[in-house]
């Protein structure tokens, strides 16, 4: 499941790549549709299962009282009311995933895409912090090996493509870019750490899609507006925008159900193997990148010296995940309330 994930990341910022290079990067947007897409799944699933607990509760109460108590569709003051965490939760969730997925794209723009990983890397102790912080988590040398050793496969990957960074243009602004990466990866450490505790309070993942995805349509349309990402029309109409409608659609709806594929898988692995468990995994998702770029462009297009370095650094870092998952697994037994 983690690694259906990194590969899922990968194919979104494949599309998110192809986008921008087009002229059309619209991230507030695209946040938006693929919460369309999620709360059109998931919101109906949540609503019937209100709808058939107010009905039981309803019928329950007519029983127990004997009164003529009749079983009616809920409100949507009823339906919130019978959510298991307050909505602002959500509300607060949502914001940080969105905030956090913004600054890591903002970045691109200000800094090199070396520094945009390495500090998307520190996720990892990040997260381990604040679930050992707020969850009362807690994690052997077995699970520091294994994260290190994860790490290190990703620093060989970036070692491979330093080639490609030295060749290309000079960071507009790299202190600036490096900043509001941090801010970004600090952002999304706090939303996955509190998503956990949610879920696992809760064990209700499509209340928390649902709720989210709400809140994720709502921020990234009231983002496109503050921004100006609407201001060019669908598609964009600028002078830089080069791809053909039909091509912009094919990218934005391939990153609207990759997001809805890994926004209905992770919740999941948050609730069984925690926040920071998905972020190791997530440290893959550069490989599944040149795995993409191969079967795109063929193996050929790489050196031998770079290919060595990515079958380097994938074993590297599927050698951290197994420690992590199998020699640390036992010792992790966090108690959130």
């Amino acid at each position: 499941m983690g690694q259906a994930l990194a590969a899922l990341v990968a194919a979104m910022g494949l599309a998110t790549t192809v986008l921008a290079k087009g002229g059309a990067s619209l991230p507030f947007l695209q946040v938006a549709f693929a919460g369309s897409a999620l709360v059109a799944v998931y919101g109906p699933r949540l609503a019937r299962d209100r709808r058939a607990r107010r009905m039981a509760e309803s019928l329950e109460m007519e029983k127990t009282l004997d009164v003529g108590v009749s079983a009616h569709p809920p409100t949507l003051k009823e339906n919130i009311a019978l959510l298991s965490v307050p909505l602002w939760r959500y509300a607060v969730l949502s914001a940080l995933d969105v905030a956090g997925n913004y600054c890591a794209v903002v970045a691109y723009r200000y800094t090199l895409m070396t520094s945009v990983t390495l500090i998307g890397n520190l996720s990892v102790p990040l997260t381990m912090g604040l679930s050992w912080l707020l969850l009362g988590s807690r994690y052997n040398a077995w699970h520091c090996v294994g994260s290190g050793t994860a790490l290190a496969g990703t620093a060989v990957l970036l070692w491979a493509d330093a080639g490609g960074e030295a060749g290309g243009s000079p960071a507009n602004n790299p202190l600036l870019g490096d900043v509001v990466m941090l801010a970004g990866t600090g952002l999304n450490a706090a939303s996955n750490v509190l998503s956990e505790a949610v879920l696992r309070e809760t064990h209700d993942r499509d209340e928390y899609l649902a709720c989210t995805s709400f809140f994720a349509i709502f921020l990234g349309l009231l983002g496109a507006f503050a921004t100006g990402e609407l201001a060019g029309g669908l598609p964009p109409q600028s002078s830089d925008a080069t791809l053909p409608a039909s091509t912009f659609w094919l990218l934005e709806a391939v990153f609207a159900l990759s997001m809805l594929l890994y926004y209905s898988l992770a919740p999941r692995m948050l609730e069984t193997a925690g926040s920071v468990s998905l972020n190791v995994h997530l440290l893959t998702t550069p490989i599944w990148g040149v795995l993409v770029a191969a079967a795109v462009h063929g193996v050929d297009v790489m050196s031998p010296r770079v290919l060595s370095l990515v079958l380097v650094a994938a074993a590297l870092e599927a050698t951290g995940i197994l420690v992590y998952a199998y020699l640390g697994k036992d010792v992790r037994s966090p108690s959130i309330y």
